[in-house]
């Protein structure tokens, strides 16, 4: 009875293969429902944990340019925020450092670019320097979250390597 109960399963797990051909795509199996609830909920961690840091870094950021009275000097208060993002970047990837681009770009521009609390920039350069901000940030996010990826794959290529010659 054990063989034809996993002959069964076979059997469902083929004909449920064969139905999900779809014109000339390859067949592809769908993984059971329990294991995509499972890995759907570890993204939806993934993205609640990296929101959060993302959200937690700027904001401390912007407290302390605050508490030290230094959005006069604009520069360094950006490549605060830059850093910010970098390190998030490499160790959370691109998400988290994307959505603290745009946070620390809205943050700046609303807490700190006169007119205070408006999204609108009394002058011109203000306006560009928010836009190479936000430019920079984007930019280097994919480099780092990028070479991030890169070093992930070559350590996992090196694991199978040695496990194939062991």
């Amino acid at each position: 009875s054990y063989a034809i109960f996993y002959a069964v399963v076979d059997q469902q797990a083929l004909e449920q293969a064969v139905s999900t051909y779809v014109g000339r795509e390859r067949m592809r199996f769908v993984a059971s429902p329990p294991i995509l609830a499972l890995r759907d909920r570890a993204r939806w961690r993934q993205w609640a944990v990296d929101s959060l840091l993302a959200l937690a870094s700027i904001s401390l950021i912007t407290v302390v340019i605050v508490l030290l009275r230094a959005y006069s000097h604009i520069t360094d208060s950006f490549l605060i925020y830059l850093l910010a993002i970098l390190t998030l970047a490499s160790t959370r990837g691109l998400y988290a450092s994307l959505l603290a681009s745009l946070l620390a770009f809205f943050s700046f521009d609303l807490l700190f670019v006169p007119p205070l609390y408006s999204l609108v920039a009394a002058k011109f350069e203000d306006v560009l320097v928010l836009i190479v901000f936000l430019g920079t940030a984007i930019i280097t996010s994919q480099i780092a979250s990028t070479l991030r990826k890169r070093a992930e794959n070559a350590s996992r290529r090196e694991r199978e390597a040695r496990m194939l010659y062991e």
